[in-house]
């Protein structure tokens, strides 16, 4: 059966969605409304305390829960092009929340080191996002979130053995 995108939230309303068997179609699109309800309803809080996107959410969580890091390191972990971990960076070096150094052991190498500001913006964000986050996931049963942990693992799994 082959599914044209008329609408993606119709194709993933659970109220239209095959009950027996959906496909891996309107599995994909019910993920992405899953995630992007929960993006919305974290980055309420991450509003209030003036982070521009979910980009330099990452990059502060990233620096307050691992440290000093190299710029492409962190673009590799927040899963940013070199071109927007830059513009990323810019913005919340402006803010005075974070400073590049040049590292002492390879000058060519540039680290990003959280200012005190820093620290405490992205310490609040961290303990906002982790908050909203518990509560939202709190209405599901222990063997519910295993089940999930299990099952997103395994697609995760699966696509990045893909390529």
């Amino acid at each position: 059966m082959k599914i044209y995108l008329t609408s993606r939230y119709e194709l993933c309303n659970l109220a239209t969605m095959q009950k027996d068997q959906p496909s891996g179609y309107q599995l994909y699109l019910l993920l992405w409304r899953a995630q992007k309800a929960l993006t919305d309803w974290g980055y309420v809080r991450l509003g209030e305390l003036e982070l521009g996107s979910y980009s330099e959410y990452a990059i502060l969580e990233t620096l307050f829960k691992e440290g000093a890091q190299p710029v492409n390191t962190i673009g590799r972990k927040v899963m940013l092009t070199s071109g927007s971990i830059t513009a990323a960076l810019d913005r919340l070096e402006q803010r005075g929340w974070l400073k590049r150094k040049a590292s002492p052991n390879d000058r060519r190498v540039v680290e990003v080191h959280l200012t005190p500001k820093g620290r405490k913006v992205s310490g609040d964000a961290v303990e906002a996002q982790e908050l909203a986050m518990e509560k939202a996931i709190d209405s599901l049963s222990t063997t519910e979130k295993n089940t999930l942990r299990t099952t997103l693992g395994k697609l995760i799994a699966v696509a990045e053995a893909q390529g």
